[in-house]
């Protein structure tokens, strides 16, 4: 973790209820969640998959003490790839202007404005195409984001970037991209989640852009498959 300072934050509370139906309630019934705090939590909605399985994308919509103004939400997939997590990590992290040739449909282009390949504080440009965008209908359409690499863990094969520019920042106040790649016995499992806060609330949730980190992660995990050096 060479360019990366990475924290983390821990807490241990007692509960006088069995650790079964806790974890019940947070793997299968995440929903009720809304209904037992909602001072806390407004909302939790599927938005594909099935309850309490792996690769379902979720919605929270939340209040924090500190963002009592603001609603942050949240959304997150996995995608099971057959590639090492080392080498699939290596290309978003150290290697990312080479998505344009592995996913040439979904990215045109990827370019560094600030810093250096691989580094946290790098500014990079992306620019990708979404057909049916959540708000946007136009078919074909060349969209543009600034983002910048916020934090990067080798170790644990983490990295997140900021969008502070773009097409996205006319939509959402805020709007985050977090990435782990965890290894397993065969091949590895990629996480995606998007946290974002809208300007309006009937601001479409992003979707198309989990669905683009989808497919852009299924032609990464092809093309690392392949007999490519």
């Amino acid at each position: 973790m060479a360019y990366s300072q990475v924290q983390k934050i821990e807490s241990e509370v007692d509960i006088k209820t069995s650790a079964d139906k806790l974890y019940d309630v947070f793997c299968n019934r995440p929903h009720y969640i809304a209904t037992i705090s909602p001072q806390k939590v407004q909302s939790v909605q599927i938005q594909n998959g099935e309850w309490g399985t792996e690769g379902s994308v979720i919605t929270w919509n939340y209040v924090h003490e500190d963002m009592a103004h603001s609603q942050v939400q949240k959304m997150e997939t996995e995608v099971h790839i057959k590639a090492s997590a080392d080498k699939f990590y290596d290309v978003f992290c150290n290697k990312p202007y080479h998505i344009a040739n592995i996913s040439p449909q979904n990215i045109q282009s990827v370019q560094i404005h600030n810093g250096n390949w691989g580094t946290e504080g790098s500014i990079l440009t992306r620019n990708y195409m979404i057909a049916n965008f959540s708000w946007d209908n136009t078919d074909g359409k060349t969209y543009v984001e600034k983002e910048m690499v916020e934090g990067i863990d080798k170790e644990n094969k983490k990295l997140s970037f900021k969008v502070i520019e773009g097409d996205l920042m006319g939509h959402y106040k805020t709007f985050k991209s977090n990435l782990q790649v965890i290894p397993k016995e065969k091949g590895s499992v990629v996480h995606w989640t998007m946290e974002f806060e809208k300007h309006q609330n009937n601001i479409p949730d992003p979707h198309t852009t989990l669905q683009l980190a989808t497919e852009v992660t299924k032609d990464i995990d092809s093309y690392l498959t392949q007999d490519h050096k």
